[in-house]
């Protein structure tokens, strides 16, 4: 079994480029409440994939902080910025191969496309919302619509 754990970024300001955006200073928390709701989940998260905006590291990063995560455990990349369902999917049966469990931080519409597609929910995060998926496949290579259902919601 593994654990897909999805997550769009905190509220950001409009005051620069897309990809520049800072998180709002009230953001902090909000994502400080999701890490005590994740950590009263008991679930262990083994790599978090995080797009390189601003505004997805900046809520990772205070995500991290309040799990009391290792910060070795988060890899930031521009493929996750912005990516289509097809290539986010791509990007999880590529890159998930060593872990049971995965955090994705990052966009819509991707993010709730992907979640939708693989549970069969119509599913639509709002910012700082998401779900933690139960998959129950040996390899993210073997990932398929309607394979996954819903632990909890973020």
């Amino acid at each position: 079994m593994k654990t897909l754990i999805l997550l769009r970024h905190g509220e950001a300001q409009n005051f620069t480029s897309d990809y520049n955006r800072e998180l709002f200073p009230f953001v902090k928390d909000k994502i400080n409440t999701l890490a005590l709701m994740l950590k009263g989940k008991n679930i262990n998260i083994d790599k978090f994939f995080v797009s390189s905006s601003l505004r997805t590291k900046q809520t990772a990063q205070l995500l991290i902080k309040g799990l009391k995560e290792d910060k070795n455990k988060l890899t930031l990349t521009k493929e996750l910025y912005l990516p289509s369902l097809n290539e986010l999917e791509l990007f999880i049966q590529l890159n998930g191969e060593d872990y049971q469990s995965i955090m994705i931080i990052g966009h819509n519409p991707s993010l709730s496309e992907l979640a939708s597609y693989l549970t069969g929910k119509n599913i639509l995060f709002d910012t700082l919302q998401g779900v933690a998926l139960k998959i129950d496949l040996k390899d993210w290579s073997d990932l398929l619509p309607n394979c996954a259902s819903i632990l909890f919601t973020l």
